[in-house]
């Protein structure tokens, strides 16, 4: 006897598969977080939140990660596009202020494509606030090897704003040793604060010493290291440099 369509389905059947939903991304919760800057009008409460979210960003990176933030640029503006939302474009616009220069591009696009249909955050859009420049001043970040420049503003929001200048200039510090050492700090910071094994810390120390040396004589570290692969090993001529 053949069976009635409308009879269901005995038990004991193929029970359907339940699949975890996919955990968020850190891309993900910033767009859902961009909902507490849409309705801001101060452009540099935006740039603070988006500055946080990219503090986030590389503090969760895994050690050795170079492309942390240009990866969560990209996340942000293809999910931001696949539904868009006025969160969305402000979370796009925010980032868009504090970017590098090779990810401006990316994200200024992106928000011209949102703004046709989502509306633009009211910070977007504000006249400056005529912050002045009162104070500036050099230094060296020591753990980052960088040169900084640190300018201080008035105004309804007073703040300094630090940028990073030439790599290539001399650092402002004429300390040597800290100087030399500065390497090593660098690599403890991001090694958990110690070596694994003391072969790897005697390798490291050695490849340091190269390098000081070489930087000593006025050889780039760069040009140490390709002539050190390309079977050109520099050796230093004397006992120091001249002068």
């Amino acid at each position: 006897m053949p069976k009635s369509r409308g009879r269901r389905p005995q038990r004991g059947g193929k029970k359907p598969i339940r699949r975890s939903p996919r955990p968020l991304r850190s891309s993900d919760l910033l767009i859902r977080d961009a909902r507490r800057i849409t309705g801001l009008a101060d452009p540099l409460q935006a740039e603070a939140w988006a500055s946080d979210w990219l503090g986030r960003t590389w503090l969760n990176a895994p050690m050795g990660e170079r492309e942390a933030e240009h990866s969560l640029y990209m996340e942000v503006c293809g999910r931001a596009c696949t539904t868009p939302s006025p969160h969305g474009l402000a979370a796009v616009a925010a980032l868009t202020r504090v970017a590098p220069v090779g990810d401006t591009k990316m994200l200024a696009g992106t928000v011209d494509i949102l703004a046709e249909t989502q509306p633009l955050p009211p910070w977007h859009t504000a006249a400056g606030p005529g912050w002045t420049a009162t104070a500036a001043w050099r230094a060296a970040d020591v753990w980052d090897s960088e040169r900084v420049l640190l300018i201080e503003y008035d105004g309804p929001h007073p703040h300094t704003l630090m940028a990073a200048t030439r790599p290539d200039l001399d650092i402002f510090s004429n300390n040597e040793a800290e100087r030399t050492i500065r390497p090593v700090k660098v690599q403890q910071r991001g090694s958990g604060g110690c070596w694994r094994t003391l072969t790897g810390l005697a390798e490291f120390a050695l490849v340091q010493s190269y390098l000081s040396t070489a930087a000593k004589w006025g050889i780039g570290k760069l040009d140490a290291l390709r002539g050190l692969f390309n079977g050109g090993t520099w050796l230093p001529p004397g006992l120091e440099p001249a002068g």
